[in-house]
């Protein structure tokens, strides 16, 4: 694996990274591996070694990161980063489970605006 460093050094300016949510729990629950310290901790190496902007890909998934995305902006913004909400698609689930967790992204811009 590189690590940011490397990659700045071989000329990358910028990263994209997966970051579904800030709790350990979910972060494994979402992602069936249990690697969100080591995430967070390469965010911050990215951004230490001036890889800016940091875009934080965040999928929104009902019932699941509804909470989420204040202390997301905010870690974001601590690292100089901004946050892409993601919506669902249904590719690789079957239907049940996608109108289970499908949330319009319009809804969390909505509710992130009003505060």
């Amino acid at each position: 694996m590189y690590m940011p460093q490397r990659l700045a050094e071989e000329g990358l300016k910028r990263v994209n990274v997966s970051l579904p949510t800030l709790n350990k729990e979910k972060y494994r629950l979402i992602t069936n591996r249990d690697a969100l310290e080591e995430v967070i901790n390469g965010i911050r190496t990215a951004y230490d070694v001036g890889l800016k902007p940091i875009t934080l890909n965040v999928v929104v998934l009902r019932g699941v990161t509804k909470n989420e995305y204040e202390k997301i902006i905010d870690f974001a913004s601590s690292v100089e980063g901004r946050v892409r909400l993601i919506e669902l698609e249904p590719f690789g689930m079957g239907r049940m489970m996608f109108e289970l967790l499908f949330e319009p992204v319009d809804s969390i811009v909505e509710q992130l605006e009003e505060k």
